[in-house]
């Protein structure tokens, strides 16, 4: 029995999601209201593994929880509350486990074809199964990935969904029309502005790891809308004069929600140099926290 892939199910049934993070041994969990955690499973009674457990999710943005799958000393679960970690009891977690796994098997399964999405302006384009990305080759030298992540760093393929999009935005009244691109994340989603004049190969000979797709196209595309809108959102300076002085008023511009069309247009493994707990981005040369990444 895998406890882990029944940890998985029952998240997956409560509308969250599992992605891998680092370090893979823990569960990295996301809700789509946003909420996150992490889980460790306890399988020792030895409280150097919480500890490394806090010092890898310190700056973790969401709730850490150790489940206990053995009886644990008094010392580990003062540790926990002393670091603000969820520390949940063998017998707890039998308790909510086995009420879980009878809520999930009454539950009725719902095939993933019955979903429907609402028409609209975006096109949505699934990859064809066994389709393989192309890759992104990585513009850094050696000596740039040395002094920002060290030496000892791995290569990570993560793949990127591609898209273009075009707007209409209010401009003091008269309507401008804009253009622009992004990428996002298919392993968390998150979208990003898209990178420009970078080489394509179609396979990588050297060491690295290739990262699977976790939110497909049509998926990932829900939440670009919302990043157009912001980052086209800018102002207006009006001049008044008054008999006595002259008045600036700075006026919000922003983009018609109602005019976004977006296009997909295709999925890159993207390249990102992983040492601890940073990542180097292979292309732009910024420095992320692995979390956000992963």
């Amino acid at each position: 029995m895998n406890l882990r892939s029944i940890l998985e199910e029952i998240i997956s049934a409560s509308g969250g999601r599992t992605y891998p993070g680092y370090p893979d041994k823990y569960l990295w969990v996301e809700y789509q209201d946003g909420y996150n955690e992490v889980i460790m499973l306890l399988t020792e009674n030895k409280i150097d593994l919480v500890r490394d457990f806090n010092s890898a999710t310190n700056d973790f943005p969401g709730e850490r929880y150790v489940f206990a799958l053995i009886d644990i000393d008094q010392e580990i679960y003062s540790y926990c509350i002393s670091k603000k970690i969820n520390c949940i009891k063998r017998d707890e977690l039998i308790n909510i486990i086995g009420r879980s796994v009878i809520d999930l098997s009454l539950k009725p399964t719902k095939n993933i074809k019955d979903v429907e999405y609402k028409e609209d302006d975006s096109i949505y384009i699934r990859l064809e199964t066994g389709e393989t990305p192309k890759f992104i080759k990585p513009q850094l030298s050696k000596d740039e990935i040395a002094d920002s992540v060290g030496v000892k760093s791995e290569l990570y393929f993560i793949p990127f969904h591609f898209y273009s999009y075009k707007c209409d935005v209010d401009m003091e009244g008269k309507i401008v029309a804009r253009t622009g691109a992004l990428m996002i994340n298919s392993l968390n989603g998150l979208p990003d502005e898209a990178v420009s004049g970078f080489e394509l190969v179609d396979r990588w000979p050297f060491p690295h790891k290739e990262m699977d797709i976790k939110w497909e196209p049509d998926i990932a595309i829900h939440g670009a809308k919302k990043w157009i809108s912001e980052h086209n959102i800018g102002y207006t300076v009006e001049e008044k004069e008054t008999k006595y002085f002259l008045i600036f008023l700075r006026k919000k511009v922003e983009p018609l929600e109602d005019s976004i069309k977006i296009k997909f247009e295709g999925t890159y493994f993207y390249p990102f140099f992983i040492s601890g707990g940073i990542a180097l981005d292979g292309i732009r040369g910024l420095i992320y926290n692995v979390q956000d990444i992963f």
